[in-house]
């Protein structure tokens, strides 16, 4: 729904031009205010940006803001609706908008260390599997997660009749290409950045012993988004998450595993 949102026409002839929107920040919460006490996902987005200008929006009062420069701010007070709200708007034209979406994420201690950033090439659903209970799984399984479709872990779909009407083995993908062009232009531009570090994270690090990539400051590098609704942590958790990963996408490893 939401795709097909964006590409509404423009408003009608003789009526005010919908307004270009060329970059928005979706954030998922806010505790609080909007600025001025403890942050959540927006405030700093709001303060730093300085989104001063509150953004009226038709179905979905006060969630809205822009700066001086254009860029716009969301957060989703009332769940995706307020982003329908957004993208359903006649007053505003999303056709060549740049979508930001933030999101609580970890990564793989093999692949990169703590505030260390990756530009994705795939977005892989890690939530929707069949789950055996660990302690009754056959003995030759890693664990107990493995793809709808599928007979066993880390491999892929085989019969589409495991899932209600779907017909074809190809509708139960969870592998998801992004502009991928899009992801090596990026990096190769932003791969040498420095980025900021923090005294209190650097110390922590120092405790993955074992794991050179965790150990190091923030850098850039490539890697894939696999998202969920769950947390997880733990050895067998991240071997799962690396092999759906791999499976689904066909790439290397994952740099990045978000959990929102």
């Amino acid at each position: 729904m939401l795709a097909g949102a964006a590409c509404l026409p423009m408003a009608a002839h003789g009526a005010t031009p919908a307004q270009e929107v060329r970059f928005v920040v979706v954030t998922n919460w806010e505790n609080g205010a909007d600025s001025g006490d403890e942050p959540g996902e927006y405030q700093n987005w709001v303060e730093r940006e300085h989104l001063d200008e509150k953004v009226p929006v038709r179905g979905a009062p006060d969630v809205v803001r822009r700066n001086r420069a254009g860029l716009y701010g969301l957060v989703l007070r009332h769940g995706v609706t307020d982003l329908a709200a957004f993208v359903l708007d006649p007053r505003f034209d999303f056709h060549h908008t740049y979508w930001l979406f933030t999101g609580i994420s970890g990564v793989d201690p093999n692949a990169a260390s703590v505030g260390s950033v990756a530009w994705a090439r795939w977005v892989v659903d890690g939530d929707a599997l069949r789950e055996i209970d660990d302690r009754t799984i056959p003995k030759d399984w890693p664990y107990g997660l493995y793809a709808i479709g599928a007979s066993r872990p880390n491999t892929l779909p085989e019969a589409p009749n495991h899932y209600g009407s779907v017909t074809d083995v190809a509708e139960l993908t969870r592998a998801y290409p992004l502009n991928q062009g899009l992801a090596r232009w990026a990096f190769a531009l932003s791969q040498r950045v420095n980025l900021a570090d923090d005294p209190a994270i650097a110390l922590r690090r120092k405790a993955w012993t074992g794991f050179d990539q965790a150990r190091k400051p923030p850098f850039v590098l490539m890697g894939e988004t696999l998202g969920a609704e769950r947390y997880w942590h733990g050895a067998p958790r991240n071997r799962r998450a690396t092999a759906g990963h791999r499976t689904g996408s066909g790439c290397g490893h994952m740099g990045r595993a978000n959990s929102s």
